[in-house]
């Protein structure tokens, strides 16, 4: 059970937002840090950013199948606010 997560049309969600589990597993695959994902989405707050890869971690090949499906375009794949090193706190 995750309780920050909910299914919206096939696809997993961040409760309360419109941020699909797949964007942030895409991120954290690609090596986003967990520390920058949660800056990066503070209005979400820990617990739901963990959840999300939680969700995500336990549920791989689903996530890999609404990645493919969803077909984000690259503006959604793109990491504009990440420049390759950790989030000082």
């Amino acid at each position: 059970m995750h309780p920050h997560i909910e299914m919206r049309d096939e696809s997993p969600f961040v409760i309360g937002s419109h941020v699909p589990v797949r964007r942030i597993w895409d991120w954290h695959r690609r090596g986003v840090p967990i520390a920058t994902l949660m800056a990066r989405y503070a209005r979400l707050g820990p617990a739901k950013v963990l959840s999300a890869l939680a969700f995500a971690y336990d549920n791989q090949a689903f996530i890999e199948e609404d990645l493919a499906r969803a077909g984000e375009p690259d503006s959604q794949r793109s990491l504009p606010w990440y420049s390759g090193r950790e989030v000082q706190k």
